[in-house]
This record gives structure tokens, sequence and C-alpha cells, in this order.
């Protein structure tokens, strides 16, 4: 407000009609200075805690004086704050793979949390082109594939959450029950020069495997 000086002006936020809150305009704009003469007239609304779907949103600006238009409309539209979707397709041997997209931000490659028995391991991009997925996304560069991590031997819960682009919501895409088998082998000869035998992962059959002596 030109009247106020560098004084902060109130802003107030309707969300579908209804008042979501009033805040200070006091936010550092430095761009702003030779408009304004003050670089702090910008302000930040955290809309997070919006439930999914469409909104229409309106913000006003106080007139510190008693006029005909006490406040002003600078802003009247909609947002859109939907849930991201993925899929968690497959775990084949030790690495993982799938899609996720958010719909508020089609061309943005969005992340993938990636949990173990319920405990943060890790975080993996959905950037993988996937043309395959035309038919059900508009823009193709959202799969991901990525490595699971060292696991101890039994039957473990792997939960993946895919992130929305405002990195406010998260959503499981999936979840998949992987079995971390001890390798079997035999040692069957020995002598001063040579050992003899086999050995193989059942979770990976058909690939060779390690086989340290000591």
């Amino acid at each position: 407000d030109r009247d106020m000086g560098a004084a902060p002006a109130t802003i107030n936020v309707y969300v579908d009609g209804t008042v979501f809150g009033a805040f200070a305009a006091s936010g550092a704009r430095p761009d702003l200075v030779h408009s304004y003469g003050s670089p702090n007239h910008g302000f930040s609304v955290d809309l997070s805690s919006l439930p999914a779907g469409s909104h229409a949103i309106t913000v006003t600006v106080n007139d510190n004086r008693s006029s005909d238009q006490n406040e002003v409309v600078i802003y009247d539209g909609f947002i859109n704050n939907h849930q991201p979707v993925g899929s968690f397709e497959a775990v084949t041997g030790g690495s993982f793979s799938g899609w996720a997209y958010d719909p508020d931000a089609p061309n943005q490659a969005i992340p993938v949390d990636v949990y173990i028995d319920g405990i943060y391991a890790t975080t993996v991009t959905a950037n993988v082109a996937r043309p395959d997925l035309g038919a059900t996304l508009p823009t193709p560069d959202h799969g991901f594939t990525g490595v699971l991590p060292v696991m101890s031997f039994g039957v473990h819960r792997v939960d993946l959450y895919a992130a929305e682009s405002q990195g406010n919501v998260s959503v499981l895409i999936g979840t998949k029950m992987v079995t971390n088998t001890r390798p079997i082998g035999a040692l069957e000869s020995a002598n001063a020069a040579t050992v003899t035998g086999w050995a193989a992962d059942p979770d990976r059959l058909g690939e060779s495997v390690e086989v340290r002596v000591f």
C-alpha cells in the first residue's frame, strides 16, 4: 500500500469462498526496491493443508484507510491439488522398478521414497523414459528403477511412496514382499592345489555368485 510506505500491507487469502487466513506482506523482495522503495513487501502462503482437488483461490490486500473498497483483489483463480499416482511394478533380483507422476506437474520428475519394513531407506527420481505409458500419461519420462539396500536374511516388506511436486504429500503406490534367502552350496573336494564344489543364491538362480576361500 503506497499510503503505508515501508510498513507491510495485510493480505487475505480465501479458499473456495472461505477465509483461509490473513498475512503480512513483509517478506524480503529486493527485486521490488526500484518500484516500491522498500524490499520487504513479499508474501508466501503455504496451501499444503488443502485437500486434494481443485480450489478457488482469491487474494486481497487491505486498504489502510476507510474507502468504498476496503479489500482490493490482486488474484482470483483456481489451483489444482491432486495426489500423485504411480505403480510399484516389479522386483527383480536386487532391483525394483515402476512409475510415478504428479498430475499438477506433468513435465516434472518427482521423487519416490523407499521404505524397508517401515523404515526409510533411499529415494529415487521418476525420470526414466517409459514410452509404453503413453496411453496412461501425457508425458513419457516418469519411470524409475533402483537398487534395494542390503537386507538381512528373511522376508521384508518394501513400500514405495510417490511425493507430489510441491513436496507436501506422499502417496503409497505399491507394496511387495521380498525374500532375501541365504545362499547355498557345497565344498565337494579339496587338496593342496584345488577346491571344487558349487554355490548359488536362490534369489538369483542363473546368476554367478562369488565364492571366497579362507
